[in-house]
């Protein structure tokens, strides 16, 4: 959610991947995808299916995002 307020508030066209349905806010899916994970390693393939898991934080921390979105993102996963 953070990030995409961002995204929104900076007017950035963009296409937004996530696990958390909580951000489709017009609730129309078109296709679901994740990221393949083989043997503990992002292979950055996609795939059919929905996410089991969240790198997003540590991503965003490791490409030095506004520390203000991360804390904002930290918030919302509480």
């Amino acid at each position: 959610m953070a990030v995409k307020e961002h995204l929104c508030n900076i007017n950035s066209y963009s296409v937004i991947t996530t696990h958390f349905s909580e951000l489709n806010d017009n609730k129309k899916v078109i296709l679901n995808k994740k990221i393949l994970i083989k043997d503990g390693l992002i292979t950055y393939k996609l795939v059919d299916g929905v996410s089991d898991n969240s790198f997003g934080i540590e991503v965003a921390k490791m490409v030095k995002f506004p520390q203000e979105v991360i804390d904002n993102a930290i918030d919302y996963m509480k």
